[in-house]
C-alpha cells in the first residue's frame, strides 16, 4: 500500500510538472501560482504538442533502459558463468604449466568481461545523467532504492503498478485554483488528452532507472567478486606451484640423502674410524633432514587436501609414509651402527695392542737369537748339562747351590722360558684373528690382515728358531750317543729291506705292489738320510760355532749317507725297471683291447657275410669272404693269447721284454 501511495503521488506530481504546474528550484519542487485566465487562453495546440514531445522522449528512454537492462543481465550472466569457471578451475594438478595457461586464458576472458561491464556501467551512468534532464532528480529521489529494491525481483514493482489506481483528471483539476475556472474548457481539453499515457511512461522511466541502478550496483559487486575470486585463484596457483615444487625438491633431496646415507652406513669397505666420521656427519644432518621432512609432509598434506586425482593422493601419501618409515629405520640403524662401530673401534684398539706386544716379543727374541752358543767340546757339553742338572737338583732339594751352571745351561733355561712365551704369543695371534673377524663383520679391516700376517710370519720365524735352538740345546747332550745308534738302526734297516725285497713272498706280489714297496723304500731312504744329515748337521752347527769334537762320528755319518745313496740308486733302478714292465703291461692290455675291438668288427662282418641275402648269386665269393673273416678272427685271437702269455712272463720275471711282439 505504501508503494502504491508513493506511486500515485509521484504520478500526480509528474503530470503537474509536465503540465507546468510545478517547477524545481534548488532541489525542491515549488508550486507555481495558479495561472490566470490569460495563460489558460494559450493555444491548446502548443500544450498538446509539448505533451506529445515529452511522451516520445519518455518512450525512447524506456526502450533504451529496457535494452540496457538486457545488456546488464547478459553481462551479469556472463560474469556468473566466469565466476563458476574461476571457482571450478583446478590448479593443484600435476601439470602446473597447463593450469597456468588455463588461468591466463580464463583471466583474459574475465578481464575482457569486466572491461565490457565497466564500459556498460560507465555509458549507462553517462546516459542516466542526461536522463535527469527529462526526469527531475527529486522525482527519482522520491522512489528510494531501499523501498523499491525488495520489489525488483520477478517484476513485483510492475505488478504493483498495474494494481495502482490511475489518476483521474478531476484530481488534476483539484490542484487548479478556483480563480482559473475561467479556463475550464482548456483544462477539459488537457484532461481529454492521453494524460494517463504520459504519466505511466514517465513512471516507467523512473522505475527502469531505479531497476538499472540496482542492477548496475549488483553488476559492480559481481565483477568485484569475480575479480577477487580470480586473484584468489592466482594466489592458489602460485601456492600450488610453490607447494608442488618444494614437495618434489624435498622428496628428491630426502630420497637422495637417505640413499647416500644408507649406502655409506651399510658400506663395509671403510675402516671404523672413517665410518665413525660418516656417522657423526649423518647424525648432524638429521635435524635438517627432519625439517625438510616436516615441510615435505606439510606440503604433501596440502596436495592431498586439494588434489582431485585419487591416484596422486595415494602416491603422495605412500611417498610420505615410505620416506617417514625409511627415515625412522635409518635412525634406528644409525644408533645400532654407532654401537657396532664403537665395539669395532675397541676391537681395533685391542688388535693393535696385541700386535705391538707380538712385535716387541719378536724383536726381543730376535736379539736373543743373534747371540752365538759357545761350547769347548761335546764331552764338556755333556758334562756341563750333567752338572746343570745336578745343580738344579741340589737347588730343588734345598741343598747348597753349586756354581757349576755353564753358559749352555743358562741358555737352555732362557730358551725354555722363550718357548713357553710362544704359547702366549700364539694366544695373542688367535685373539687378533678373532678381533679381525669381528671388525670385518662391520667395517673394512684396512691393513690389519697384513699386520696379522706379518706378526704371524715374524712369530713363526722366531718360534721356529727358538724351537730349533731349544731342540739343539736339549738334544746336543744326547745327540752324540744317538748318532751312532741312528747309524746302527739305518744299517739294520737297509739289511732288512734287502732281505725283504729278495724274499720269495715279495717276488710273488704283483709288479705294482713291488713298485710301491720300492717307492716307499726310496722315500724311507730320504727319511733315513735326513735323520743322519740332521744329526750330523746338528753337530756341525756346534762345530761351526767353535765347538770342537771327535770327527769320527761325522766320518761315519758320511759313510752311512754314501751307503744310503747307493741303496737309493739300486732302488731307483729297480723302480724304473718295474715301471717299464708296468708300461709294457699297460701297452699289452691296450693292444688286447684293440684286438678285441677288431674281433668284434670282424665278427660283425662275418655275420653280414653269413647272411643268405649276401651275394645270393655268388655263393663261392660269399664262402671265400666267410673264410677270410674266420681266418682273421683266429689270427686276432692268437695275438691276444700271445700277449696274455707275455704279460704272465712279465709278472713272473719282473723285467721288461727286449723284443716287442708283432702287431
Amino acid at each position: 500500500m505504501f508503494l502504491g501511495v508513493t506511486v500515485m503521488v509521484t504520478t500526480r506530481d509528474s503530470v503537474l510538472l509536465l503540465s507546468g504546474e510545478y517547477e524545481t528550484r534548488g532541489g525542491h519542487t515549488i508550486t507555481r501560482p495558479p495561472p490566470t485566465h490569460l495563460a489558460i487562453a494559450c493555444p491548446v495546440k502548443v500544450l498538446v504538442e509539448s505533451l506529445k514531445s515529452k511522451l516520445g522522449k519518455v518512450s525512447e528512454e524506456v526502450e533504451h533502459l529496457e535494452a540496457v537492462e538486457v545488456d546488464i543481465e547478459q553481462a551479469h550472466r556472463k560474469l556468473q558463468e566466469l565466476q563458476k569457471e574461476v571457482r571450478g578451475l583446478y590448479v593443484f594438478g600435476e601439470d602446473v604449466d597447463a593450469a597456468q595457461s588455463d588461468l591466463q586464458s580464463l583471466k583474459g576472458r574475465v578481464d575482457s568481461s569486466i572491461s565490457q561491464a565497466k564500459t556498460l556501467v560507465s555509458e549507462t551512468k553517462d546516459h542516466y545523467i542526461g536522463l535527469q534532464q527529462l526526469v527531475p532528480t527529486d522525482i527519482a529521489q522520491q522512489v528510494e532504492l531501499e523501498e523499491v529494491n525488495p520489489h525488483l525481483r520477478g517484476g513485483r514493482v510492475e505488478n504493483n503498478l498495474e494494481k495502482t489506481t490511475p489518476v483521474h483528471p478531476t484530481e488534476i483539476r483539484t490542484s487548479i485554483s478556483p480563480s482559473s475556472a475561467v479556463g475550464l474548457n482548456t483544462t477539459s481539453a488537457l484532461a481529454n488528452y492521453d494524460t494517463e499515457a504520459v504519466c505511466w511512461a514517465t513512471f516507467r522511466v523512473i522505475y527502469w532507472s531505479v531497476v538499472v541502478i540496482a542492477q548496475l550496483s549488483s553488476l559492480e559487486l559481481l565483477w568485484e567478486t569475480v575479480s577477487g575470486a580470480m586473484e584468489e585463484k592466482s594466489r592458489d596457483l602460485k601456492r600450488a606451484r610453490t607447494v608442488r615444487s618444494e614437495y618434489n625438491v624435498d622428496v628428491d633431496e630426502v630420497q637422495d640423502w637417505l640413499q647416500r646415507a644408507e649406502a655409506q652406513v651399510q658400506d663395509r669397505s671403510v675402516d671404523p674410524h672413517q665410518q665413525k666420521e660418516h656417522l657423526t656427519k649423518f647424525q648432524g644432518e638429521l635435524s635438517s633432514v627432519d625439517d625438510r621432512m616436516e615441510r615435505l609432509t606439510k606440503n604433501g598434506g596440502v596436495l592431498i587436501g586439494n588434489s582431485r586425482d585419487d591416484g596422486e593422493k595415494a602416491l603422495v601419501q605412500s611417498t610420505i609414509n615410505t620416506l617417514t618409515e625409511r627415515l625412522q629405520q635409518f635412525r634406528s640403524c644409525l644408533e645400532q651402527k654407532k654401537h657396532q662401530v664403537g665395539d669395532t673401534l675397541d676391537s681395533w684398539q685391542r688388535f693393535m695392542t696385541m700386535y705391538q706386544a707380538v712385535k716387541s716379543w719378536v724383536d726381543e727374541k730376535q736379539t736373543f737369537l743373534v747371540e752365538p752358543l759357545q761350547l769347548s767340546s761335546l764331552t764338556q757339553a755333556r758334562q756341563k748339562v750333567h752338572d746343570y742338572s745336578v745343580s738344579r737338583t741340589l737347588n730343588t732339594s734345598g741343598g747348597a747351590l753349586v756354581s757349576t751352571r755353564c753358559y749352555m745351561g743358562e741358555s737352555s733355561s732362557v730358551y725354555t722360558t722363550a718357548v713357553k712365551t710362544c704359547k702366549q704369543m700364539t694366544k695373542n695371534l688367535s685373539d687378533m684373528s678373532k678381533e679381525l673377524e669381528n671388525i670385518g663383520k662391520v667395517n673394512s679391516v684396512g691393513d690389519l690382515p697384513e699386520k696379522l700376517e706379518e706378526a704371524e710370519e715374524a712369530k713363526g720365524e722366531v718360534e721356529a728358531q727358538l724351537l730349533e735352538r731349544n731342540g739343539l740345546l736339549l738334544e746336543t747332550s744326547e745327540e752324540w750317543e744317538q748318532c751312532e745308534k741312528k747309524m746302527k738302526d739305518v744299517r739294520a734297516w737297509m739289511d732288512k729291506s734287502r732281505q725283504s725285497l729278495d724274499s720269495p713272498q715279495n717276488k710273488k706280489k704283483p709288479l705294482r705292489d713291488q713298485l710301491n714297496i720300492r717307492d716307499k723304500i726310496v722315500m724311507d731312504i730320504a727319511t733315513q738320510k735326513t735323520k743322519i744329515s740332521i744329526s750330523a748337521e746338528k753337530l756341525q752347527v756346534h762345530f761351526r760355532s767353535g765347538v770342537g769334537g771327535d770327527s769320527k762320528v761325522t766320518e761315519a755319518a758320511q759313510e752311512i749317507l754314501k751307503e744310503l745313496d747307493q741303496f737309493h740308486e739300486v732302488m731307483k733302478e729297480q723302480s724304473n725297471t718295474l715301471d717299464t714292465c708296468l708300461l709294457q703291461l699297460d701297452q699289452y692290455q691296450q693292444e688286447i683291447q684293440q684286438l678285441r675291438q677288431q674281433i668284434v668288427q670282424v665278427e660283425s662282418q662275418l655275420r653280414i657275410v653269413l647272411s643268405p641275402t649276401y651275394l645270393p648269386h655268388e655263393r663261392d665269393r660269399a664262402a671265400e669272404e666267410q673264410n677270410v673273416c674266420r681266418e682273421r678272427v683266429v689270427a686276432l685271437q692268437t695275438k691276444i693269447a700271445a700277449r696274455n702269455e707275455r704279460m704272465k712272463l712279465l709278472a713272473q720275471r719282473g723285467t721288461p721284454d727286449t723284443e716287442p711282439l708283432d702287431s
